[in-house]
C-alpha cells in the first residue's frame, strides 16, 4: 500500500507483510536493496526469522528424504522376504503333492 511523490514531490509507500507473505520476503528486501533504499530494522530481524526458518525447512527435507528412504529399503526387504517364504510354501505344497501321488499308486492291486 502506498503512494509516492506526484509532480516531483516526495512520497511514502508502505508494504506490510504478514505470517503468510514471509516467503516473499526476501525477494521484497532484493528489490529494495537495487532501489538504494534502506532496510528498517524489523524487516531485517524478519528476514533472519525467514532464512533460519528456511534453513530449519531444508534440513527437515533432507532428514524427511533419509527416512523415506529407509523406509522404502524396509519395505523392498519385507517383499523379498514375503516372496520368499511364498516360494518355500509352494514347494512344500508342491513336494507334498508329488508325495500323496507317489503312494497311491503303491496300495492298489494291480
Amino acid at each position: 500500500v502506498g503512494r509516492c511523490g506526484r509532480a516531483g514531490s516526495l512520497g511514502r509507500a508502505h508494504t506490510f507483510i504478514v505470517e503468510a507473505d514471509r516467503r516473499m520476503l526476501p525477494g521484497i528486501v532484493r528489490f529494495v536493496q537495487e532501489s538504494g533504499q534502506p532496510i528498517p530494522n524489523a524487516i531485517q530481524h524478519m528476514l533472519r526469522h525467514v532464512e533460519e526458518a528456511a534453513e530449519d525447512d531444508a534440513i527437515d527435507n533432507q532428514e524427511m528424504t533419509e527416512e523415506q528412504a529407509i523406509r522404502e529399503e524396509q519395505q523392498q526387504a519385507n517383499r523379498e522376504r514375503q516372496l520368499e517364504a511364498r516360494k518355500r510354501q509352494q514347494q512344500k505344497a508342491h513336494q507334498q503333492q508329488k508325495q500323496k501321488g507317489g503312494r497311491r499308486g503303491k496300495g492298489k492291486p494291480g
